[in-house]
């Protein structure tokens, strides 16, 4: 015995469900609402990141305070080695 095709008919989706041209879904939430989540994510990442670094900083210089490390780190804007410098360059000063 032969099955014939089954198709289904589309269904016709009501006016509310439309997109209404003005970057709403048809939940009448923003469509980029993911990517806003992806950034958010990306900032506590790129935090973690920081942190770790900042942490690196005043493990390697052990008399340079948290706001010395971080300070020097955004001096440096974001550049390891040049804050480790800035960093070396405070510590040679002290002595």
């Amino acid at each position: 015995m032969k099955q014939k095709g089954q198709h289904k008919k589309k269904k016709k989706r009501s006016c509310a469900a439309k997109s209404s041209g003005d970057g709403t879904a048809s939940d009448g939430n923003k469509k980029d609402v993911e990517e806003e989540r992806k950034d958010g994510e990306g900032t506590k990442e790129l935090e973690k990141v920081e942190k770790k670094i900042i942490e690196s900083l005043m493990e390697a210089f052990c008399s340079v305070s948290m706001e010395e490390a971080m300070a020097a780190y955004k001096e440096a804007g974001g550049d390891l080695n040049k804050a480790a410098e800035i960093l070396s360059d405070l510590v040679r000063k002290r002595r």
